[in-house]
């Protein structure tokens, strides 16, 4: 299992990005890949403590569940299933315990978080925030994005009042519609997908991309890949990958 991680910093007094990836066994034939991307928001004051604090609470409540004897006991499809529901429920339960911890503490805080969970040869991958995630297959060496970037950019694109990539869509990039951290409810994006010996998943935060476009990223990749150490150029910020294999 080829992981590859970087993170790199700009100007900013404070790294405010937080990284985990995780491998156990629930039984003697049967493993957990786990891997989270949390990407504190600069805008408050405490975003480096919420991405900390959603990724460790995210991989303890994704253990707690794993090991337990109710998906011990499920069907491979059941347990499928159940980690689909998982990645979607646990999100605003992270959140609520972010906010309520924060607001405890008198700050403010905020983060994205990105997660994928490979069990056997199903990936359950879920964002809540714009921190992209993308996915090479090897076998059809096809690229594209997974994640749904949850800003007002995203969203006035759908609604046809702005252009993609347009000056407009970056002045509107920054204002997140979701993340963890507030007081209303985080809706992530949750999906699933067959993930083959050989393929690659990539998670970074927004700044790990800068302006490339969804193209530029994609023949990076496959430009580098059959080296694994997979670099995107023209780094703003920071960025993260992973390799499943």
């Amino acid at each position: 299992m080829p992981v590859y991680f970087e993170t790199k910093k700009n100007k900013r007094r404070m790294n405010q990005d937080y990284h985990l990836y995780m491998e156990y066994r629930i039984n003697h034939e049967a493993q957990i890949r786990a891997i989270a991307v949390a990407d504190g928001m600069g805008g408050l004051a405490c975003g480096e403590i919420a991405s900390v604090m959603a990724v460790e609470k995210w991989i303890l409540k994704l253990q707690k569940m794993t090991l337990s004897r109710e998906f011990l006991g499920r069907t491979l499809n059941e347990q499928i299933e159940q980690l689909r529901r998982f990645s979607s429920s646990v999100v605003q339960e992270i959140n609520e315990e972010v906010y309520q911890e924060l607001s405890d503490r008198g700050v403010k805080g905020g983060t994205t978080l990105t997660t994928g969970i490979l069990y056997w040869d199903t990936l359950i991958f879920s964002n809540c925030g714009d921190s992209p995630a993308y996915y090479y297959k090897r076998k059809e060496q096809s690229f594209y994005k997974i994640s749904r970037e949850q800003n007002a950019a995203e969203e006035m694109v759908l609604e046809g009042r702005v252009k993609k990539y347009s000056l407009e869509y970056w002045k509107h990039k920054n204002m997140l519609t979701d993340y963890i951290g507030k007081y209303r409810q985080a809706n992530p994006y949750v999906c699933m997908m067959p993930f083959d010996k050989g393929d690659c998943l990539l998670l970074g935060s927004d700044g790990a991309f800068g302006r490339l476009n969804e193209n530029e990223v994609g023949k990076i990749i496959k430009d580098y890949y059959s080296i694994i150490l997979i670099r995107v150029k023209y780094v703003l910020f920071e960025y993260i990958t992973c390799c499943f294999n």
